[in-house]
């Protein structure tokens, strides 16, 4: 297991080997991390969004999360991770070994594709353009 982040230390490290790298401040040892993964996991009850998905998708990594919030949004359901029962650590659970059992490349490629498609900085930057020029054409007086 590895962590990554702000108190990243595990309480029991008795029950698999653990390595905590702490805050992560150099991206390209971060993708790196993110592409040596079998899977990433994120327990969070509540992400606005979840940065985190994104970058471990684009780095070909299958993602475990609650179907809730942000996730939700990021993840297509067995086609590139696994979304689990909110708030449900039996169901997180029976995800990473989902993911486990899987062909773990093709899951990496679409978790790609779709962070690709959906999230690029070009997509995303579409997007806002086309809601700004939206806002303004329905503005008096611009």
């Amino acid at each position: 297991i590895v962590t990554f982040g702000k108190n990243a230390e595990p309480s029991d490290t008795e029950s698999a080997p653990w390595h905590a790298f702490g805050l992560m401040e150099d991206d390209a040892k971060l993708a790196t991390i993110y592409s040596a993964a079998d899977v990433f996991v994120n327990s969070s009850v509540q992400e606005a969004f979840g940065k985190t998905l994104v970058e471990a998708m684009l780095c070909e990594t299958p993602v475990v999360a609650f179907d809730a919030t942000g996730p939700s949004d990021i993840v297509s359901h067995l086609e590139t991770g696994y979304l689990a029962e909110s708030m449900d650590a039996e169901s997180l659970a029976s995800g990473i070994d989902w993911i486990l059992n899987q062909d773990g490349a093709s899951l990496g490629t679409a978790a790609r594709m779709r962070a690709l498609k959906y999230f690029a900085p070009s997509v995303v930057a579409g997007q806002y353009k086309a809601l700004y020029r939206k806002v303004l054409a329905n503005t008096p007086g611009t």
